[in-house]
């Protein structure tokens, strides 16, 4: 008889603040173990791997700061899935409502799973 070897899954929460009007899709969220300190963020050597079950549970467009440069963001929040692993980096793709135009950030996953991924999507 042979045990299985399911792994559980760990819930995070995530925080997208994104400055371009119109972006509403999340398209994945991706984890690697990888480090950047020797190599580009869109080098070829890094290995993303993607989320199981993302929910996106808020879309929240709001007034972050009135002496602020950028006076409207749109806020995604959401949770997904992953595997207890030591992540070094999460990476969100969203693209506008035409889904013509994708955009990108790359947050530092945070050492414990109660604390949110924060992303910070620009142009």
């Amino acid at each position: 008889m042979q045990k299985s070897n399911d792994i559980g899954l760990i819930r995070y929460e995530f925080i997208a603040y994104i400055h371009i009007l119109g972006t509403q899709n999340v398209n994945e969220i991706l984890l690697t173990k990888d480090d950047f300190a020797d190599m580009n963020s869109q080098s070829d050597q890094i290995k993303w791997t993607p989320v199981e079950n993302m929910d996106i549970d808020n879309i929240d467009n709001g007034d972050i700061d009135i002496n602020s440069i950028v006076k409207t963001k749109k806020r995604i929040c959401g949770l997904f899935d992953a595997e207890p692993l030591d992540w070094e980096y999460a990476r969100i793709i969203v693209s506008d409502s035409t889904k013509t135009k994708h955009s990108y950030a790359i947050a530092r996953m945070p050492k414990s799973p109660t604390v949110p991924v924060f992303f910070d999507v620009k142009e």
